[in-house]
């Protein structure tokens, strides 16, 4: 065995001294001088296996510290002398050496002659063997290895140590060799921060890999950076890195070149900053939302010296930045709050931090703004008052805006007169100095008249220029000290004050009443309006600004009742029939589901031969409370609170359902006539809801005839044809009724399907005594006549009256004359028995 060891070289001198027929028997070792030089710091010992004796060189004694041939030794005895921890495994070794013909090694403690153990490196051969191949003779070598065993001790510590300060250092440590860049050494930090489970998965990769390969990343940098590093110049930058995961984080690199065992080497510094970074950006973001924001900012310190402001402040105040640094807020003072109120806000600010408000402060150019401003205190983390900080805006659109909105609040947008909110606070006060002065105040509430014809007639957009025009000309009828307001819709009030005597309010009504009794000029049209005024007195009618309104109101409803152009005071009266209407609302609401109104009818005949043509269907409502209620009271009320169109549909649907059950019976009616209200025609579903009845009935439509009043003519016109013509297309009739008394027109009258006029009762109750309802009543047939129309004359009561309509050309007639209105089963029974009898008493 050849070895560069100087130990195994000793090995091979102390082997080679006597060799023949297959074993190696060697001379006895005695002292140091006996052999070469290179033994003269080993110990050599020489082995008799047989008889277990070992011999010694002297240096073998005196590293145990002995004096040559100090002890003597056999195999036993050596063995006693090894450390007990170390002698099994010495005779595992010595047994496998001798087994062998290879120079074999061992380490092992000895017992010095103080007593200490001393650490021995043994390296022996085997020179002789017996025949059947068992070892005769081992002879070796003995050297002091304490030294290096302390020095690998020293080593193992220094390594150690060396791995823990690696591992303790915060930021990631990474050793590169600079040709491969392959990673040869990372701390735990490094591992941790890269998201590697451990140290062993991210060695031997390349750098590359721990690089996010994106944009701000450049190879081209990289390998700068890296050049320069080996040259000894050190490198810091910052750039994105790759986790495990392939999530990347911001970090900060220093490349330095160093040299590890010798070899050249690049050690990284690397520094997580993805948190830092974010910082840095929430700071930049900060800088610029303060700088782009549109409320001023101003920084102080505790000792109120403006130390920052943004650029809004500069925009808003006028002063540039370098003109108030170092100054105190007191430079935009504008002189329009007292001590007490900066006291107020300081003590507000110390008591608790804050401070919110309005102030006025001033420009450079020396102009006074309102501006909302906020005040914080600042503390550092001991609790210390470092800065105040104060966030403004300049409110002076926001106060106009205000401004605006307190007008519009208080006023009508159209007429600019002041609105109900606004007219009841001045009636408020008005009361108050008339209770003061003890004088009289009246309000007068008005309405116009026609209004509704013209503003569907002509458009919302004229209609609003005559609200306009009625405004202007109502201010010019009232005293300056008195108060015009507008209520809504075409509805208007005024308050009068100072007056002498209750009587001077009816003065003033009639003063505006007679505005409307010629006609307005509103763009270029005459305009011909009529108005009703009510009047309540304080204090006579009542005390309050709601109660007055209310009574006017009151007696507003009665003036209407009694024309266009009226006018009426309130009275206790008027209250009471405003009670009894309310009673009847609301008993009206549910009297249909309770079943208390029923169908009446009465007989159409015809003048020429008496026969019965059709009947009229009539609505009776039977409370048991209010009693028999008179349809003129129940209508209007149903129209007012929306019930008409429920009652309409049950009327329909009973009246249709009546003639099916008469026809059923053997009594055959050829035309049932049914009421139909304004507000149920307006409805744009009603010929279709109507169709409903017919297919539910399933009776003739031709037997059919709505009766609608010329009221008709005055809404939405367009609507109220297309709705007739359709009814006219399901074959159902259509009838004016009380022809002669509304606002009738010839050319829209021409338009409508109507098969039928009903002359009004009026006119038929004074013929044969009144000259001019003749005159109307032949004017009504003749026109008939003429459009090819029908012509049925109402509340026909005496013989008198057939005889004139019927003489006249008028061809049906209905009245008490002919029969009152009465049940079904009545008027069949009755009819049918006329019909035998061929009505003889005519």
């Amino acid at each position: 065995m050849t070895s560069t060891d100087p130990q195994d070289d000793a090995l091979g001198v102390i082997g080679d001294d006597n060799a023949d027929g297959g074993s190696r028997p060697g001379p006895a070792i005695g002292s140091a001088s006996d052999h070469t030089d290179r033994l003269a710091n080993l110990g050599v010992w020489d082995w008799d296996v047989s008889s277990g004796r070992i011999q010694v060189n002297a240096q073998y004694y005196r590293m145990l510290g002995y004096e040559p041939n100090g002890f003597v030794l056999d195999f036993d005895q050596w063995l006693a002398r090894t450390h007990p921890e170390d002698r099994d495994t010495l005779r595992a070794c010595l047994l496998a050496g001798c087994r062998s013909d290879e120079v074999f090694g061992l380490q092992y403690r000895f017992k010095t002659r103080s007593g200490a153990w001393l650490w021995l490196l043994a390296r022996g051969v085997v020179l002789e063997r017996a025949a059947d191949g068992r070892a005769l003779r081992v002879r070796g070598i003995h050297n002091d290895i304490a030294h290096q065993r302390r020095a690998a001790a020293s080593l193992r510590d220094s390594e150690r140590n060396y791995r823990e300060v690696f591992n303790a250092v915060e930021e990631g440590l990474l050793i590169q060799d600079p040709l491969s860049l392959r990673i040869l050494d990372v701390n735990d930090s490094a591992a941790r921060m890269y998201g590697y489970q451990s140290v062993q998965e991210i060695l031997e990769r390349s750098f590359d890999e721990l690089i996010a390969n994106e944009p701000p990343y450049d190879e081209a940098a990289a390998r700068e950076w890296l050049g320069k590093a080996l040259t000894g110049e050190p490198q810091q930058f910052e750039w994105l890195a790759r986790r495990k995961s392939g999530d990347c984080f911001w970090v900060e690199v220093s490349l330095k070149r160093t040299k590890i065992g010798g070899s050249r080497r690049i050690l990284a510094v690397v520094r997580d900053i993805d948190e830092q970074r974010a910082n840095q950006e929430r700071l930049r973001l900060a800088a610029r939302i303060l700088e782009s924001t549109t409320e001023g900012v101003m920084l102080t310190g505790n000792d109120l010296r403006i130390q920052s402001v943004n650029r809004a402040f500069t925009r808003i105040t006028g002063y540039a930045k370098e003109e108030v640094i170092g100054q105190t807020p007191r430079i935009l003072h504008s002189g329009r709050h007292d001590a007490e109120f900066y006291r107020a806000m300081w003590a507000t600010l110390v008591a608790t931090g804050h401070w919110r408000g309005e102030l006025w402060n001033r420009r450079k150019n020396g102009e006074i703004y309102p501006e909302l401003l906020a005040i914080s205190r600042v503390q550092d983390a001991r609790g210390k008052l470092t800065h105040y900080v104060g966030v403004f805006s300049d409110i002076s659109d926001l106060k106009r805006v205000q401004e605006n909105l307190d007008y519009l609040a208080n006023h009508d947008p159209l007429t600019h007169l002041p609105n109900r909110q606004r007219f009841l606070a001045r009636l408020e006060h008005s009361l108050q100095r008339a209770r003061r002065d003890r004088r009289h105040l009246a309000v007068l509430m008005l309405d116009l008249q026609r209004f509704k014809h013209i503003n569907e007639s002509m458009g919302h957009v004229f209609g609003d220029a005559v609200l306009v025009g009625v405004a202007d000309t109502l201010s010019t009828r009232v005293r300056a000290s008195d108060t015009l307001a507008r209520l809504g819709g075409d509805e208007f009030v005024v308050v009068l004050e100072d007056l002498s005597e209750p009587q001077d309010a009816i003065k003033v009504a009639r003063k505006l009443i007679a505005t409307f009794e010629k006609p307005l000029s509103i763009e270029g049209h005459r305009i011909f309006l009529g108005a009703c005024v009510g009047i309540s007195v304080f204090p006579r009618d009542g005390d309050s600004a709601d109660t007055l309104l209310r009574q006017a109101g009151v007696a507003l409803d009665q003036a209407e009742k009694l024309g266009v152009n009226q006018m009426a005071s309130y009275s206790p009266g008027m209250q009471v029939r405003i009670v009894e209407r309310f009673a009847l609302v609301s008993e009206m609401k549910e009297a249909l589901a309770r079943g208390e109104f029923r169908l009446d009818y009465q007989a159409q005949v015809g003048l020429a031969d008496q026969r019965l043509i059709g009947v009229e269907a009539l609505l009776r409502w039977d409370s048991p409370k209010l009693g028999a209620v008179e349809p003129d009271r129940f209508i209007p009320a149903a129209e007012d609170i929306g019930l008409i169109r429920e009652l309409g549909t049950w009327v329909a649907q009973r009246a249709c359902s009546q003639i099916v059950e008469w026809d059923r019976v053997g009594f055959h009616v050829p035309r049932i006539a049914i009421n139909l209200s304004l507000q149920e025609l307006a409805r744009g579903t009603f010929p279709e809801d109507f169709q409903h009845v017919i297919g539910e009935t399933g009776i003739d439509p031709s037997r059919i005839e709505l009766e609608v009043t010329e009221s008709v003519l005055l809404g939405p016109l367009a609507e109220t044809i297309d709705a007739l013509m359709a009814l006219r297309n399901m074959g159902v009739g259509l009838a004016i009724d009380d022809f002669g008394t509304g606002h009738s027109s010839l050319v829209y009258l021409k338009r409508l399907p109507v098969k039928r006029l009903k002359i009004d009762r009026n006119f038929v109750r004074d013929l044969g005594r009144d000259l001019n309802d003749e005159a109307i009543t032949r004017a009504v047939i003749g026109l008939g006549r003429s459009l090819g129309l029908a012509v049925l004359a109402e509340g026909v009561e005496t013989r008198e009256q057939a005889v004139f309509l019927s003489r006249e050309g008028c061809q049906e007639a209905q009245g008490f004359f002919f029969g009152r209105p009465m049940g079904a089963a009545e008027l069949a029974a009755r009819w049918s028995q006329a019909r035998r009898n061929h009505l003889k008493k005519i």
